[in-house]
Formats: C-alpha cells, structure tokens, sequence
C-alpha cells in the first residue's frame, strides 16, 4: 500500500482530503496505566496507524460529503471571516485486535475506530 491511501493523481495533494501513513509501529509495546506497566502487546506485531491530512477547498470533490458540508464551504467562499472551511476528518474507521499477555496469560482487546481507512470533508 502507498504512503497516500485514496490519492487521486488528478488532484494536488497539498489541496486535497486524504488518509496519510503517520507512523509503523512496531512491537513489543506496552500498556502503560498510569506509569506502572500492566500488559505486553504480542501481536500485532506492527500496524499502519492514519491521520487525515488535506484541505477542504470549493469546490468540495469526494463520495461522502454531506450537504451542510457543500453549504459550509459556499457560505466560506462568501463570508470566510465569518464560516469556517469544512474539515478533513475521518469518515470511515476500523478496528485493531491486540493480543497482549498480562501476567502469564493472554488477553484479546479488540480496539474500536482504531484505523483511519477514509477522510472527506466535513
């Protein structure tokens, strides 16, 4: 998979909404509770974690834009010290199971809206 997940090479990237790679990250990792370590992730033993990363611009391109969005951005091009721009943000999320020992047993976590897998302009 590309650094840029739903790139259009059509569109500037520096203009355009979409889930970028922020970081691979690797284990062993470790729940930290309030500075006392309570259990060692085991797998996955790396992950892919996204962030949105774009500008909202009008005309507003995209399969999930809502209407208040596409109205946000009009009322932006006319009166922009009064609207703001709509945002980049997530729109589609999926979850990570982590399996981690605590103590000698292991545990299955299953951790909800944990991946980025689309943004749009909202």
């Amino acid at each position: 998979m590309s650094q840029y997940r739903n790139y259009s090479p059509s569109r500037p990237s520096d203009t355009y909404c979409m889930v970028v790679t922020l970081c691979n990250v690797v284990s062993p990792l470790q729940f930290d509770m309030q500075g006392k370590i309570v259990a060692w992730v085991h797998s996955p033993t790396q992950f892919n974690a996204y962030f949105c990363q774009g500008s909202c611009i009008n005309p507003l391109i995209g399969s999930n834009i809502t209407l208040h969005a596409q109205i946000q951005a009009k009322l932006h091009a006319t009166k922009p010290s009064v609207v703001n721009n709509p945002c980049c943000v997530p729109t589609k999320l999926s979850s990570l199971d982590v399996y981690y020992y605590a103590g000698r047993e292991k545990k299955n976590l299953t951790l909800h809206d944990m991946v980025v897998e689309e943004c749009d302009c909202r």
